[in-house]
């Protein structure tokens, strides 16, 4: 207990860090959720709600037809992490979804921070050095901004923990430290597709690295496969296939059938990384945030109050110190090839400058790996080196202050500049709903809804293309929802929403009212949304095919009179 008193003592400072920078989500963990009732929070709880459901009932969760009803959507069809189909819906089971969702993304923080911790001090022997670059990966914008978006791409605490047993299993050939490299590589790939690709570049990276150094450095008796080598090759190997295997067996089934898309290259040019993303922070950053603002208008055309690719003037500034003291180690060179690799990967297929596009590795990678779309998402990859990086130079640093009274005032001073750099990000969003929420998803009409007897189904205007906020509350009324998603909902569906997206009135066209009528709906709910006239349901208790019943926080609801 007494060797990993220092970590727990990390892990529970990142632990109280997260409760700060994501405040009030460790106290409302049951009744909130991260994000905005618009983004994807709201349709990936619904997601564990629905396999949780399907694991229950004993039915196939590839296929729902309580959404995109009647005719349903192919759950299959879209890109679920074994996370997002495993791991949450078991542990919502003890819990509920919502709590399951807000458990895994506020863990990822001290996790990522801990992974970080252990892989540093592992590298330097300096805790004080492995604690600061801990609080850069694990509350950098990045982390921040993709844990109130995307719940898989939050949890990328598993990347140092991976690296930490690569090193250690490249170094000692260990069979343990093989078979714990092989875990935390699958657990990279099981929360999120795109981690497994950035371990697996970085393995890659790592091993051709380390064959040119020995070749170079005329070590090539470093490079023997002798059998316990072998072995610890095997063990790691056999790990990932146990673990990745029906999930790589889906994969490869799903890019047989076309079901994952190949994206354009116009798609990843937009999404790719910008050279002055790195260093423009977000608009939010105290003192200097006015300016900040000022110059995103200038350059972005419009304000950044989140800024995911920034990754701070201080980490860059360390990273940079770190190569010039430690530039004769030899994971110092490899981080910062690695890091240089990351960065122009995320800068996607073209390099522009001054009108002219000039052609980057993903040009043809993209040949390879189709499928990925948002390539700055490597900002995460640089990150890492990154991290290793600040903790190098705080370690060259520290060792050239004399006292430990200075040395305990230096990392002092410097998890304060960390903290304070990326406290821009800590106005993190949190959407209440329940009693204590005052959004449409604490409307009392759901529960209205829900007391009716009967299986019907209900629809909800407007009609949003991606109406998460409504399949989410398809948790409290549980009734065939009419709203969905047409790219993954069945034939026919797509033709049937656009004759009922326009409705001028409550008194909805006779054709339309018959249409509703053969789809079971029973009542209609009308949300107060910015952009879409509400009043034109309104203009009477009583229309020729609908009367109103109730109203409640933004939402209206109307019967279709039978």
């Amino acid at each position: 207990m007494k060797r990993r008193f220092d970590s727990i003592v990390a892990f529970f400072s990142y632990t109280v860090l997260t409760a700060v920078a994501t405040y009030p989500m460790l106290f409302r963990m049951g009744s909130s959720f991260p994000g905005s009732i618009a983004g994807d929070t709201p349709g990936t709880i619904w997601l564990t709600w629905w396999f949780k459901n399907a694991y229950r009932l004993h039915v196939s969760p590839a296929f729902a037809k309580t959404i995109s009803y009647p005719y349903g959507i192919h759950i299959s069809a879209m890109q679920v992490s074994p996370m997002q189909k495993w791991l949450l819906p078991w542990l919502s089971m003890a819990t509920n979804e919502v709590f399951a969702y807000n458990l895994v993304v506020f863990a990822s923080f001290p996790l990522a921070g801990l992974g970080m911790y252990l892989l540093v001090k592992h590298i330097t022997g300096n805790k004080g050095a492995a604690f600061a670059s801990g609080l850069i990966f694990a509350f950098s914008p990045y982390q921040i901004l993709e844990s109130s978006l995307h719940l898989t791409l939050a949890n990328i605490q598993w990347m140092p923990f991976y690296v930490l047993f690569l090193i250690k299993a490249y170094k000692d050939r260990d069979i343990k430290d093989s078979a714990l490299a092989g875990l935390f590589f699958s657990l990279n790939a099981l929360m999120d597709f795109h981690y497994g690709l950035f371990m697996a570049f970085f393995t890659a990276m790592f091993l051709a690295y380390k064959v040119a150094e020995a070749l170079i450095e005329r070590k090539v008796k470093d490079l023997g496969l002798d059998i316990r080598t072998l072995k610890a090759a095997v063990v790691f190997i056999i790990i990932c296939l146990v673990i990745l295997g029906p999930s790589m067996y889906q994969s490869m089934n799903r890019f047989q059938t076309g079901a994952v898309p190949s994206r354009p290259i116009e798609e990843i040019d937009l999404y790719s990384m910008k050279l002055w993303d790195l260093v423009i922070p977000p608009s939010t950053t105290p003192i200097v945030g006015p300016v900040i603002k000022k110059i995103a208008m200038q350059v972005y055309g419009q304000d950044r109050p989140y800024q995911p690719n920034y990754l701070g003037w201080l980490p860059l500034l360390l990273a940079a110190t770190g190569v010039v003291l430690a530039r004769k180690e030899s994971i110092t060179r490899f981080m910062a090839i690695f890091a240089v690799a990351s960065f122009i990967l995320a800068l996607g297929v073209f390099l522009k400058v001054d009108g002219v596009a000039i052609p980057l590795p993903w040009l043809w990678i993209h040949r390879f790996i189709p499928w990925v779309r948002v390539v700055s998402r490597f900002t995460v990859a640089i990150l890492l080196a990154l991290s290793v990086l600040s903790g190098i130079a705080l370690k060259s640093i520290s060792d050239r202050i004399k006292t430990a009274q200075g040395k305990t005032a230096f990392f002092a001073v410097i998890i304060v500049l960390i903290v304070f750099e990326y406290s821009g990000m800590f106005n993190y969003p949190v959407v209440t709903f329940g009693d204590k929420g005052k959004t449409s998803l604490s409307s009392r009409v759901y529960e209205k809804v829900r007391t009716e007897k009967g299986d019907f189904s209900i629809i909800e205007y407007p009609m949003l293309y991606e109406p998460n906020q409504y399949i989410f509350m398809q948790r409290v009324h549980r009734k065939n929802l009419v709203n969905g998603v047409s790219n993954v909902a069945g034939d026919g569906y797509a033709a049937m929403t656009e004759r009922l997206k326009t409705v001028d009135s409550i008194d909805l066209t006779d054709e339309q009212y018959k249409l509703l009528q053969r789809v079971s709906v029973k009542y209609i709910l009308v949300h107060d949304m910015e952009g879409f006239d509400a009043r034109s349901f309104r203009r009477g208790n009583v229309g020729k095919h609908t009367r109103f019943i109730m109203y409640d926080k933004g939402v209206w609801l109307f019967e279709l009179i039978p």
